[in-house]
């Protein structure tokens, strides 16, 4: 999931120093363990990784920072991880419910999972679920939103009419200074309209240009993933291409869906394969044609925390950011705070749907 800071949300952060010793405060007094114990309760744990990469070489340009992890940090993870609780398969902590399991699992199925965090994950003795965007398997090709982020890059670069000409288009785009914001082209690229989005991406491919391809292979090989699935690695699906699923019609919905799972029981060879919605973002529609295409069950983010069954179970998302805040060096107290699901937007949430 993407953290995303438009225009109108810069300045309304806290102090990072009173941000950091409330965290540490909530966790020392036990908050953050007994809210997972209470609040929580009867939730399987699991967590979730983007791409294990390094923070230099050819893919650190397109590492954002909500979608990457380094390869210490990811070991330092396990490391915590392995200190209180047993790994897990997807299954087992889904049907068992046992607070003491934790399941790992990747999306989008980056090739850094197997150059980076498989010989971590064999360290540790620990099971893992990789989701696959079957569309990219093998292939170098950019993600929307690495698209967006390096069109904007680009686009920066050519003056101030250039983000004068975006900031038409969505004021959300740029920041106070007038400079064009990534996170807030991110943020509101996902809410426009088709019209909207097809037309910042023209404007985008005007000013940009054609991008080069990425210096190496971005995604998973069939020959890797076979590799990895006899190593006792488990995959999923992620759709074909990572579109928003609320962006589709409903054929395009079941081919999304149903043609990914295809995918995956074809390199496979297995049935029993799980989904993970895109960015989180799901419906009554899209959980009805999860179970219409057989999928055996499917995980969110927490992004709808009052949504519970087999078919919206909830992760906890792992990254540089809400593990380190910005800092060197990672902070327990923020891990202990993600594990617990312990936030504003989780509390926020709650708190909406019980007065709905």
């Amino acid at each position: 999931m993407i953290r995303t800071v438009g225009q109108g949300q810069q300045g309304r952060r806290p102090c990072p120093v009173l941000r950091r010793l409330l965290i540490r405060l909530i966790v020392s007094a036990g908050i953050a363990r007994a809210w997972r114990a209470v609040a929580r309760r009867g939730v399987p744990l699991i967590v979730y990784f983007h791409e294990i990469a390094p923070k230099t070489g050819p893919e650190a340009v397109l590492m954002h920072r909500s979608l990457s992890v380094d390869p210490p940090l990811f070991r330092w993870v396990m490391s915590r991880l392995a200190q209180r609780f047993c790994f897990a398969t997807l299954d087992q902590v889904v049907d068992s419910r046992d607070p003491r399991l934790v399941a790992v699992t990747f999306d989008d199925g980056y090739r850094g999972v197997y150059q980076h965090a498989l010989p971590i994950l064999k360290e540790f003795k620990a099971p893992a679920t990789v989701f696959l965007v079957t569309g990219h398997i093998g292939t170098d090709r950019l993600l929307w939103w690495d698209r967006l982020l390096l069109q904007a890059r680009k686009a920066q670069e050519c003056g101030p009419e250039a983000a004068q000409r975006l900031g038409a288009l969505e004021p959300r785009i740029l920041q106070r200074d007038g400079r064009i914001s990534g996170e807030g082209l991110l943020h509101a690229f996902k809410n426009m309209s088709d019209r909207q989005k097809n037309e910042v991406s023209r404007v985008l491919n005007e000013l940009a240009g054609p991008l080069a391809s990425p210096p190496e292979q971005r995604f998973l090989s069939e020959q890797e993933i076979r590799e990895m699935s006899a190593a006792g690695i488990q995959f999923g699906a992620h759709t074909r291409t990572h579109p928003l699923l609320r962006w589709l019609d409903d054929a395009a919905l079941v081919d999304e869906l149903g043609g990914s799972k295809a995918d995956v029981g074809r390199l496979t060879g297995s049935e029993d394969v799980w989904f993970a919605y895109p960015d989180g973002v799901f419906g009554d529609r899209e959980m009805a044609v999860v179970r219409q295409v057989g999928f055996r069950g499917a995980v969110q983010t927490w992004r709808y925390p009052w949504r519970r069954g087999r078919y919206a179970v909830p992760r906890a998302g792992l990254n540089a950011w809400n593990l380190c805040g910005g800092r060197a060096q990672p902070d327990p107290a923020r891990l202990e705070m993600v594990l617990a699901g312990l936030s504003v937007h989780v509390i926020r949430s709650l708190w909406r749907k019980d007065l709905a």
